[in-house]
Parts: structure tokens; C-alpha cells; sequence
């Protein structure tokens, strides 16, 4: 059984867009969970399953729903972010995903090929190649298909990390260790398009400091659990840190 995990904050045009898509797509086993981070009471999704008074970050709200979808023992957990929307093809994507990560050896995450207004940070976290149905990349972040035995057993995301910035470092260096990989997809794919909590001024985050505080909060936790050379501990498992 897949897990599928999406959290909504102000956007329920984009969450129930998903929501639909992938009641029409998806064939396979799942269980959808859908959070609300803290939505305006009139921006919650119709298809919200668990609410959370409070914005606990993009983190904190994921794994909320997933400690609520950890208790049905699933194979695999899916976390989808709102800002990804699915490019339609004729494929049920939960199999195609499935079906490609359980073809590679040792692979352990897979992620859907992204297209669009993508983030300046996507460009260096995940690249692809033509003309198969699925390569390894750099890293993977916590929007993928993981198998959840391998999840589980690495301790997920490091709840410290509440912007999730490093998420993406740290699961690279802990799959590096145990020679296992993560994979992108060529067939299933996302359309990304920037945050419409921000384009529509929904979002009350201030951004002028958010780069300079998640990068030390990030710094923070790091050091902590790997010392003050944690750039080189990580980085040589990484291509760049």
C-alpha cells in the first residue's frame, strides 16, 4: 500500500486539483492523506482528512501526516507538494513509480520529472536524461516516492530541520553509505509553478530573512550531529554541499 501524503496551506485550488487527478489516475493500492497546515478557515481543501491548528512550516506538516499514515504500515511513502501539479498522461503514475523503483537495484526514492517555473534550488538538486524511463540523480528531497522499510529505517527527515533545507544532504549522505540510490522519473511528471499561497498574497512568511535563517538553522542542526566539519562529512557523499 502506498501512503500518499500532500499538505495544503491557503491553496485549495491546487490541493484539490491533485486530489482529483489522482482519484482519477490511481488504480493501485493507497491511502490519502490530506493535511491542513494551518489554512484560513475559507481556504481549507474539501478533501482535508487531518487539520493542524497551527502553520508548523513545510516539514512539521508533512510529517504529521505521515506519523498518521505510518500507523497502516504501508510499502511506500508518496509526499506530493501543492506546487506540483501533474502533467496528464495515460498512466496510473503510483504504478509507473512504483514499478520503475522496484526495477533498480538498490534504489530506495523516486521522484516524478519536473518541468516548469521550477525554484532556483531544483536545478542543482535534480537533473534527467532522454530516452528511458529512469536514471539516478544527485538528490532527492522529501516530495518522492520512498520505499518505506528504507525510510523507516534512516529515521525519515530530521524534524529539526523545519524549512527543509539539508533534508536533501542528509538523505544523499545516508543512502550514499549504504550504497543505495534515487531515481527520477521520465514518463511521470510534474508541472512546477511558484507558490500561489505567494502570488496571491496568502502566505505571511517573511522571505526577505528566510534564505539567512534557514541556512542557520540548517548550519545548527548539522553541527550538531556531525560537527563543526559537517560540510566535509556530508559533501563526500554529495556533488556539492
Amino acid at each position: 500500500m502506498i501512503a500518499i501524503t500532500i499538505v495544503n496551506y491557503n491553496v485549495p485550488e491546487l490541493t484539490d486539483s491533485i486530489v482529483r487527478y489522482l482519484t482519477w489516475k490511481v488504480k493501485v493500492d493507497y491511502k490519502l492523506h490530506v493535511v491542513d497546515n494551518g489554512s484560513n478557515k475559507e481556504l481549507i481543501s474539501k478533501y482535508t482528512t487531518l487539520r493542524i491548528d497551527t502553520n508548523r512550516n513545510k516539514l512539521g506538516g508533512l510529517l504529521t501526516g505521515m506519523h498518521v499514515a505510518a500507523k497502516d504500515n504501508p510499502e511506500y511513502y508518496w509526499n506530493i507538494s501543492t506546487n506540483m501539479q501533474f502533467i496528464p498522461t495515460d498512466y496510473d503514475p503510483a504504478n509507473e513509480l512504483v514499478s520503475s523503483l522496484n526495477v533498480i537495484e538498490n534504489a530506495v526514492a523516486i521522484i516524478p520529472y519536473w518541468r516548469g517555473e521550477c525554484p532556483d534550488w531544483t536545478h542543482q538538486t535534480f537533473y534527467r536524461k532522454e530516452n528511458s524511463i529512469s536514471h539516478q540523480v544527485k538528490r532527492v528531497g522529501i516530495y518522492s516516492l520512498f520505499n518505506a522499510e528504507w525510510l523507516d529505517s534512516v529515521g525519515w527527515f530530521d524534524p529539526c530541520l523545519t524549512s527543509t533545507w539539508g533534508t536533501d544532504f542528509e538523505l544523499k549522505y545516508l543512502a550514499k553509505k549504504q550504497n543505495k540510490v534515487f531515481l527520477v522519473h521520465d514518463i511521470i511528471g510534474y508541472d512546477i509553478t511558484k507558490s500561489l499561497v505567494t502570488k496571491l498574497n496568502r502566505d505571511s512568511t517573511d522571505l526577505t530573512n528566510y534564505q539567512k535563517e534557514s541556512n542557520d538553522e540548517m548550519e545548527r542542526v548539522m553541527r550538531r550531529k556531525y560537527g563543526k566539519n559537517w560540510r566535509q562529512v556530508i559533501g563526500a557523499y554529495n556533488d556539492e554541499t
